[in-house]
């Protein structure tokens, strides 16, 4: 929270509308009232966060069953889990890619092809599940989403994708954005 504030400061003196915190992790780890006011006071700006846009996006397309893809290891991917489950949310099968831990771990989660993504993401689809949410803001996902929800028959919701479509709710922008999604396009 303290390195929030050089930058969300900066951001007031731009007047911007809107700030988003666009991390998913990171958004699990500091309770969402505590982020979301430390968004809002020092940018002077509404605010929004990657988890609590998850949230609200799982709401608005009535969704309380999950299956998670994520490039994340499996001790992340539980405590995803327990998060999710702490607020309604199943998770019906989760699939992590483990990669070895280290301070360029993020370049690695940017690596990861489109084509990769759509084959980890039909490997943890499940039938009982009502959509499948691709977690981390630094995972390349965005522009599969509309081709996964027609081949898989459900919403696919990112993490991107998700901060996006709550972001421009908040400024009071609710134009259909087709191409990515039924978040964007019918929400």
């Amino acid at each position: 929270l303290e390195d929030l504030d050089i930058r969300l400061v900066e951001l007031r003196a731009c007047a911007v509308n809107v700030v988003a915190y666009n991390c998913t992790v990171g958004s699990m780890a500091c309770p969402a009232d505590i982020l979301i006011g430390k968004l809002k006071d020092a940018s002077g700006a509404k605010a929004v966060s990657t988890t609590g846009s998850v949230m609200e996006a799982f709401e608005a397309l009535g969704v309380n069953r999950i299956a998670l893809a994520t490039p994340y290891s499996t001790q992340i991917n539980a405590h995803e889990i327990e998060y999710f489950s702490g607020r309604g949310i199943e998770v019906a099968a989760s699939v992590g890619m483990d990669f070895d831990e280290g301070p360029d771990i993020g370049l690695t989660f940017a690596a990861v092809t489109a084509g990769q993504i759509c084959d980890h993401v039909r490997s943890a689809d499940r039938s009982e599940a009502q959509a499948i949410f691709i977690s981390c803001a630094n995972f390349g996902s965005a522009s599969i989403v509309q081709m996964l929800e027609e081949e898989l028959g459900k919403p696919v919701i990112t993490s991107n994708i998700a901060t996006f479509w709550a972001g421009l709710r908040a400024a009071g922008i609710e134009d259909s954005i087709s191409g990515y999604g039924r978040l964007l396009a019918e929400h």
